[in-house]
């Protein structure tokens, strides 16, 4: 008798779910996941008889399921809480700040970084003064054994040992507190050591005088993917005459002319103020320059935050993603002369880097 009145709770569950589901209209994106939610997949006979229909429905109900959230807290709440599992979809929390769990060396990955980079070196001369910048991930900050981390020195000593160029070792000028609880990004405010480090490497000056600004709504990355409440981060922005009145070129988002994107920091992902996110290239123009001196950066998203607070020094930065376009594509857009040349990348894109292209 129970278990027939288990099996009919069940059944008044799930039907009253799919009833529940027809009426309310479906989400377009969700924002604790930070992604837009798959809708109703068109019909068509060609996609239905090849089954891919089928398949496009089976991610419209995962992802327009009621109650998703909630029962993703739920099961969140369960495994840290009641099961005392140390981490929940591959995240763990220590002191209130969310990391990443990452402990295995991709070789494979470091190696195709290392081809990358020499790929794009080879476009330049001895005229262009190149360093590499690595950005640790904030695992590596952790002062305790409790959770596994990468083999970082494993990484830094085979780039070193195979790839021809000078390094700028940022290790020192970061901390656990550089970085963001809920994201893996490291905060703006807090690179002025970063900063300080590059512009002596190219023998540039930059004074740094900057005026905050701040969103206190910032959920990062990890705070949807962690499941359960987390308080916001704040967002903090560096402003002052020089960015006010720099010049972006977005090729990507015509329409942004400015370092900082503001209107986005109420959508899916606020980190995209800083240069309206990841873009393939992007130009910064410095009206105000007192040099000519203009700077490239490869980078990944770290170089967002980073970049406006070089462009005092420079009168052109221009900045590539080499994983939405193709490094050598560049030519079509600019001329390479004598401009400074950095590497800018994170070690979770260096131990990832097949989306880098060559």
């Amino acid at each position: 008798m129970k278990n027939k009145l288990l099996t009919i709770a069940f059944m008044v569950m799930l039907c009253g779910t799919f009833v529940i589901n027809l009426f309310v209209k479906d989400v377009e994106v969700s924002s604790t996941e930070r992604r837009t939610l798959m809708q109703f997949p068109k019909v068509s006979v060609e996609s239905f008889l090849s089954g891919d229909w089928m398949d496009d429905f089976e991610d419209y109900a995962n992802d327009q399921f009621v109650g998703r959230d909630f029962m993703g807290s739920v099961q969140s709440f369960m495994r840290n809480v009641l099961l005392q599992q140390k981490d929940t979809n591959g995240l763990f929390m220590k002191d209130g700040v969310i990391y990443k769990m990452d402990y295995k060396v991709n070789e494979g990955s470091v190696r195709h970084f290392v081809e990358v980079i020499e790929s794009i070196q080879s476009m330049f001369s001895e005229d262009n003064k190149m360093y590499l910048a690595i950005i640790p991930d904030k695992n590596y900050y952790l002062e305790d054994d409790d959770h596994l981390r990468l083999d970082y020195d494993k990484i830094y000593a085979y780039i070193d040992e195979n790839l021809d160029v000078d390094t700028i070792d940022l290790r020192d000028c970061l901390s656990s507190e550089s970085y963001y609880r809920t994201d893996l990004h490291y905060r703006q405010e807090y690179l002025d050591l970063v900063v300080n480090r590059i512009a002596e490497h190219y023998d540039v000056e930059i004074e740094g005088m900057y005026q905050s600004q701040s969103y206190d709504k910032f959920y990062g990355a990890y705070a949807g993917q962690w499941g359960q409440k987390v308080e916001p981060d704040t967002l903090v922005y560096l402003e002052n005459d020089i960015l006010k009145e720099a010049i972006v070129t977005n090729l990507e988002k015509p329409s942004v002319t400015s370092i900082y994107d503001t209107a986005t920091l109420t959508g899916m992902d606020s980190y995209d103020v800083f240069l309206s996110g990841a873009t393939a290239f992007t130009v910064i123009e410095n009206p105000n320059a007192t040099t000519d001196k203009e700077l490239i950066i490869f980078r990944d998203s770290f170089g967002s935050s980073l970049a406006p607070l070089l462009v005092e020094a420079y009168q052109k930065i221009t900045l590539v993603d080499a994983r939405y376009m193709y490094p050598s594509m560049i030519t079509e857009y600019m001329t390479i002369e004598n401009q400074d040349v950095l590497f800018l990348y994170s070690i979770p894109v260096i131990n990832n880097s097949q989306t880098l292209r060559k």
